[in-house]
């Protein structure tokens, strides 16, 4: 399956990346939030993850997206296998991921005036 991976370089052009990109992979040890997920899923598209960051907390594994324990690297393989093999699936549930994120964060608007506020605050 090497054909089907491309490593990129720098992209000022992430939504368009992920959108036409066939899954995410997070191999993270540790994520604070997992900023890289949510793009991700805002974009549409299937994730394969570790366990860490707001995953099983906002993003939960088999109906949004597909989950590994840290380290094992044979259930990344197989889930890779999977979304390879059913990308209907795959797509299915990062509707799913997309629908999640999207009602969390509300609209653009709503998010830059919760971001604002935060900065506001630590800037005091």
């Amino acid at each position: 399956h090497v054909k089907h991976i491309s490593f990129e370089g720098w992209s000022n052009n992430l939504p368009q990346y992920y959108a036409r990109a066939g899954c995410f992979i997070n191999t993270s040890l540790y994520e604070g939030y997992g900023r890289t997920i949510v793009e991700a899923a805002l974009c549409g598209t299937p994730i394969i993850t570790t366990d860490v960051g707001l995953v099983g907390d906002d993003l939960h594994d088999e109906t949004d997206l597909l989950v590994c324990s840290v380290g094992d690297s044979d259930c990344l393989e197989s889930h890779i296998t999977r979304v390879l093999e059913n990308p209907e699936e795959a797509k299915q549930r990062a509707q799913v991921a997309r629908e999640k994120v999207l009602q969390k964060l509300g609209t653009f608007d709503e998010y830059l005036k919760k971001y604002r506020t935060v900065w506001e605050h630590c800037l005091k």
